[in-house]
């Protein structure tokens, strides 16, 4: 008896563990949408929405949706986006702090909010 205790006991406890693992390619999906500074430092909205499989869109200032695809890696987010058979790599150091996203490329850091489902 003690042994089939203690067996659950273990179970309990490794399944605990893993469930506080968090997966960021699962925690990023969504739409996600926040100010940015463009040139001349006018503020415009930036829009992501990310799919589970790895793809999804961005809609520029002027309105336009491009389809991306992106992947995680550490703390890495990199979306590739594809225009007239060109693909172009963008590398974002990223953090993910309940609903506020941070891109920080280069000098220009956008935060984000998820919008509700």
């Amino acid at each position: 008896m003690k042994k089939v205790i203690s067996v659950a006991l273990l179970l309990v406890m490794v399944l605990t563990v893993f469930a506080g693992c968090s997966n960021p390619q699962k925690e990023i999906v969504g739409t996600w949408t926040g100010e940015t500074p463009v040139l001349g430092g006018v503020v415009t909205e930036k829009t992501f929405t990310f799919y589970e499989d790895g793809t999804g869109k961005t809609e520029t200032f002027l309105g336009v949706e491009i389809e991306i695809s992106y992947t995680i890696d550490d703390e890495t987010l990199t979306v590739t986006t594809s225009a007239l058979g060109v693909a172009n790599d963008t590398v974002y150091t990223y953090t993910l702090e309940d609903d506020v996203l941070t891109l920080v490329d280069g000098d220009t850091t956008y935060r984000l909010f998820k919008e509700e489902a």
